[in-house]
């Protein structure tokens, strides 16, 4: 009831600052690695001198704005490296979003969780626009997954697995990776044209990876480029992940 009470108060601050300005208070979902850092969970058990409930801003504890590359950035371009091979460009920039992403190409999407919506709204219509032409490679943290982007990144997404934090993505960002890849319709005039309609492989491939993930991020970018040379064959998985 102290953390409830606390947070009535910054509400309470927050609309006397902001005068005639509305404001909004919007509730999501973070880790409980998170709640720790943030000192919300030691609120609960009376501990308030730590994060939030000392008068740090939340934001300073929460990422919104703040991209996979910007807080892993050489870690995650070796691994993404890796596996892409040649394929492999620095993440779009905002501007790319709306502009270069739209013609054909291989793409690297990384946006921070509070633009993940809108990256996948452009990804859509590049791939609307080029469906042969366009592979699409997105990673965003899990902040905001629930609440905005979860069913949209579905919808894309011809292959999608959680990176659990480890060799490549340090621990101290909390939330797990979120990665996806929309691969090129095919030109073949027999199906599947798109790699998402072999479900069964991709759900399997998709859990499978994500298990792997939470021991071993080596053997996650050994299957993915596997994968990425020849995305239609779904290179057998190791036995160690098959149930």
């Amino acid at each position: 009831m102290s953390t409830v009470k606390h947070l009535f108060n910054i509400a309470v601050d927050l609309k006397v600052t902001a005068q005639e300005h509305e404001v909004w208070l919007y509730m999501c979902h973070i880790s409980g690695d998170r709640m720790i850092l943030t000192g919300v969970d030691g609120g609960s058990r009376g501990n308030d001198d730590a994060g939030v409930l000392v008068g740090r801003d939340v934001r300073e504890f929460i990422p919104f704005d703040k991209s996979p590359f910007e807080l892993a950035g050489d870690l995650l371009t070796k691994w993404f490296g890796e596996w892409m091979k040649t394929d492999y460009s620095k993440p779009l920039d905002p501007i790319g979003w709306f502009t270069r992403a739209h013609l054909p190409g291989v793409y690297l999407w990384a946006p921070s969780p509070a633009a993940a919506l809108i990256v996948l709204k452009q990804l859509a219509r590049s791939r609307q626009k080029r469906p042969h032409q366009v592979t699409h490679v997105f990673v965003c943290q899990r902040l905001l997954w629930q609440e905005e982007w979860k069913r949209r990144l579905a919808k894309e997404m011809d292959l999608w697995f959680i990176l659990y934090p480890g060799q490549y993505w340090p621990h101290e960002n909390c939330e797990p990776l979120i990665i996806g890849i929309s691969f090129p319709m095919s030109n073949s005039k027999v199906g599947p044209w798109l790699v998402l309609q072999d479900r069964d492989k991709v759900v399997e491939t998709g859990r499978a990876l994500s298990e792997m993930s939470k021991t071993c991020h080596v053997s996650v970018r050994n299957y993915l480029r596997e994968l990425w040379a020849h995305p239609r064959t779904f290179p057998p998985l190791p036995r160690s992940v098959v149930r």
